[in-house]
């Protein structure tokens, strides 16, 4: 199956139908709400990524009033400023700081919200499933644009027949598609779904052409069915597609240590997958707040003999709060990884509790795991040294 992938629109509305006059508008201070979001992109952390030449959407979840009481002050890199609430521009490829500065209409202090912005041609975060848009719509409703990649079914431009999608959201009826978009020389179909903006169920759905289906299972969204099988599974929830449902306390990467069991994961992975040859990488979750909480939590990387190369980890936030993260190439770890964590790369000299974890090697006092090509070509298995 697959799962439909994370960006949370949400405008928090005051009745104001006998709202007296106030003074202030509360502002929080900068560690809280509201969070900056991007429809389009991929987020972790405090980093967006998307592909080049899509329309991104830039906004604010979890204002404490209505966005009338605010202005905004938008710098959008590249020389491009806007005071709109969400304002939208495209990337070509490199890396920019998108930030906006929100101030209180009837007086208070104003605070700053930024992120990083990752425009990548060469890697795949999510080329099968893209969120074009989230446009709010009457009755409290989103009008999701859904893209969809066509080459993701088998023969599709040579079968005489017109796209279509069904799912949670059709009653499983067939839905013919007519929008079509290209993106980065990838042709999609596009689909428009209307649901609440307070909708939290999962949604399930497939499409293709003709009698053939899509089969997509470097997807995110992609969950198996069946051997072969599978359906897109997603959550549009506030202007947000991921993979995962409303809530806190989420558990990220799909591999690793073991969810529910008598121990708090410790490691969790993730393979970031990418178009170009040899440029596949894999993503190293480490849950410092349970085991190497820390102002500034980093991972020692066993280089050669006693060489050991301490990086800093990528902290996240929101349902993943607790949780960071370090990408390595997967083309570097011929040798394996070896590697241990702390919580503070100001003193790298004291580690986290690693025992928990199924990589954990007790002779050396440090987690090893090697990545090998699966069965199936583009498929790695990661297991402990």
């Amino acid at each position: 199956m697959k799962k439909f992938f994370l960006f949370l629109f949400a405008v928090a509305l005051i009745f104001t139908g006998c709202m007296k006059e106030y003074d202030e508008v509360p502002i929080p201070n900068s560690s809280e709400a509201p969070y900056l979001k991007v429809t389009g992109a991929i987020t972790n952390g405090d980093t967006a990524y998307a592909a080049p030449n899509i329309f991104l959407k830039f906004w604010l979840d979890s204002l404490p009033s209505a966005v009338d009481n605010y202005t905004f002050s938008w710098n959008l890199d590249g020389g491009d400023y806007s005071t709109a609430t969400s304002p939208e521009k495209k990337y070509s490829a490199g890396i920019y700081d998108v930030s906006v500065v929100i101030t209180p209409v009837n007086g208070g202090a104003s605070i700053t919200r930024s992120i990083v912005l990752v425009v990548d041609n060469s890697s795949a975060w999510e080329t099968t499933l893209i969120l074009l848009s989230a446009t709010p719509v009457s009755g409290s409703n989103y009008d999701y644009a859904i893209a969809m990649r066509t080459t993701a079914i088998y023969n599709y431009s040579n079968i005489a027949a017109d796209p279509w999608d069904r799912g949670d959201f059709t009653g499983w009826d067939f839905n013919y598609l007519t929008e079509t978009t290209t993106i980065n020389g990838i042709l999609y179909v596009v689909d428009h779904v209307i649901l609440p903006a307070n909708e939290t169920q999962v949604q399930r759905f497939t499409y293709g052409k003709g009698n053939v289906y899509a089969y997509a299972p470097e997807s995110r969204y992609w969950i198996i069915t069946a051997p072969g099988e599978g359906v897109f599974e997603v959550y549009l929830t506030n202007g947000q597609m991921s993979p995962n449902p409303v809530g806190a306390g989420l558990i990220p990467g799909d591999n690793g240590d073991l969810i529910g069991g008598a121990y708090a994961p410790t490691i969790r992975t993730e393979i970031k997958y990418s178009s170009i040859p040899l440029c596949d990488s894999l993503r190293i979750y480490v849950n410092y707040q349970q085991y190497a909480n820390g102002p500034q939590p980093f991972l020692g990387r066993l280089l050669n003999n006693d060489n050991w190369q301490n990086i800093a980890l990528v902290l996240m936030s929101g349902d993943y709060a607790g949780w960071c993260y370090q990408t390595f190439a997967i083309k570097d770890l011929a040798n394996g990884l070896y590697f241990r964590f702390g919580p503070s790369l100001t003193a790298p000299n004291a580690y986290g509790q690693m025992e928990n974890s199924k990589f954990f090697l007790p002779g050396d006092n440090m987690l090893g795991l090697q990545i090998t090509s699966g069965l199936k070509s583009g498929t790695y298995e990661i297991r402990r040294m």
